[in-house]
């Protein structure tokens, strides 16, 4: 799994982009990667509660995109029914 700090770091490394989001002086770091540290994940794996919230996590994925795909089909039938309103 990739950090956002990972996806992200690519597109910050205009060096306007770091001006106007790094506090101090740019010569300090050559780019926004050095800018965090890299942090251990592996305290967090062996955790006791790391399954459960792993789960939960999966579990409310999968309802919010099931409540998407409704959302989804109710705007849907709303715009046909307002082009059927409008081809009259």
């Amino acid at each position: 799994m990739r950090s956002v700090r990972c996806i992200c770091s690519p597109f910050m490394e205009d060096k306007q982009i770091r001006e106007k989001f790094a506090i101090g002086s740019l010569k300090e770091y050559q780019s926004t990667k050095d800018l965090v540290s890299k942090s251990d994940f592996k305290p967090l794996l062996i955790h006791p509660d790391f399954e459960d919230y792993l789960f939960q996590m999966i579990s409310y994925t999968r309802y919010n995109n099931e409540q998407s795909e409704g959302v989804k089909e109710k705007i849907e039938s709303i715009v046909d029914m307002i082009k059927k309103e409008v081809e009259k």
